[in-house]
């Protein structure tokens, strides 16, 4: 269960930074 929330974590994190770099490299948006 551990095991489970931390790769759920990651997988959020990892979403977060792309979806930061995505408004980062469109201002536009």
């Amino acid at each position: 269960m551990w095991y489970k929330m931390q790769q759920s974590a990651y997988i959020f994190i990892s979403t977060m930074s792309a979806k930061i770099e995505n408004i980062r490299l469109c201002p536009h948006f």
